[in-house]
């Protein structure tokens, strides 16, 4: 049976506040044809394509929905070449100018030229939109389609055109790429004042997360060893992330954690939550969220980003394609 979004929409909506979620939206994350009898992204273990994101902050919860656009397509040259198209209406109508043209430029500098997009495998990109129609958009590029030593000088390419000043940019590329591997780069605003341009990699089995510095050992040391609770996580179960503004500033770090990987009942999703919300002073998870959503929608990745001082915990929620009903 056809795996959908309704459930995962309908849970942003009523978390969100929104009345209901626009489905032009919808369609722009996912393509015209959603509802197809297999998706291929990469967004999820499962090869579903879409999240929902619950960002709890001081006084808040902020909800966003994520999407690989046109997963369901067969074809590597035609699935990239259309779900740039969906990237370039969802720029236009969700930023201005300058954003637009920080969309186009990281298109040219990150993804392969348009001959060679047989070689993104699993699609191009994700997008997405704030559930309660907030300004902005975002953007995640995948960099897993070229050898993992060129991935880099790429990277800082793109940063080096974009980023007033380069230089705390480039250092923490070249020592995120001696402990792991570059795998995506990222563009969140709506004009280059606010836009954010994210760089994400994977850690190198057995290295530890925090040996660079990129990362502050605490807290996140300790919020990794209460989420994981002893487990392994593996070397694609922890991915790093780094924030940088137009001037080339760094703005904060994030730390992602395989929900899959993390396995367990929502009892201890609950218990882990709200004990982090309570640490940080965030806002508790919404009930909606977890023990009244439906018994097919599962945690995909567990956050916890640093901005500027402050933190905040993202929970990601997706809806496996084998449990569509």
């Amino acid at each position: 049976m056809s795996w959908r979004p309704d459930q995962l929409v309908a849970l942003a909506a009523r978390i969100s506040g929104a009345r209901e979620l626009d489905p032009g939206e919808v369609e722009l994350l996912l393509g015209p044809r959603w509802e197809s009898q297999r998706h291929r992204s990469a967004i999820n273990n499962d090869g579903s394509p879409m999240q929902v994101c619950i960002s709890l902050r001081k006084g808040e919860a902020v909800v966003r929905l994520v999407g690989d656009p046109v997963a369901y397509e067969t074809d590597p040259r035609t699935r990239a070449t259309e779900a740039i198209r969906h990237g370039y209406r969802l720029a236009r109508k969700a930023g201005d100018a300058s954003g637009r043209t920080m969309f186009h430029a990281t298109v040219s500098a990150i993804l392969p030229e348009p001959m060679d997009r047989h070689r993104l495998h699993r699609g191009p990109l994700w997008l997405a939109v704030d559930a309660a129609r907030g300004p902005g958009f975002a953007a995640y590029f995948t960099t897993s389609w070229e050898a993992e030593e060129l991935r880099p000088q790429r990277v800082v390419r793109w940063l080096d055109g974009l980023l007033e000043h380069c230089s705390a940019a480039t250092s923490i590329v070249a020592s995120a790429a001696t402990s792991g591997i570059i795998a995506a780069v990222g563009l969140e605003g709506h004009s280059s004042r606010d836009m954010r341009l994210k760089v994400y990699w994977y850690l190198r089995e057995g290295v530890d997360p925090f040996s660079l510095g990129i990362l502050p050992r605490s807290p996140f040391e300790s919020v990794l060893e209460t989420a994981r609770q002893g487990r392994s996580l593996g070397s694609d179960g922890i991915l790093v992330s780094c924030a940088f503004d137009a001037s080339g500033e760094e703005r904060g770090v994030k730390l992602d954690l395989c929900g899959h990987c993390l396995h367990q009942p929502r009892a201890k999703w609950r218990t882990l939550l709200d004990g982090l919300s309570q640490r940080f002073d965030l806002t508790q998870l919404p009930r909606t969220a977890l023990e009244e959503a439906p018994s097919s929608v599962e945690p995909a990745f567990l956050s916890l980003v640093q901005e500027e001082g402050r933190h905040r915990i993202n929970l990601y929620l997706k809806e496996p394609q084998f449990h569509a009903s």
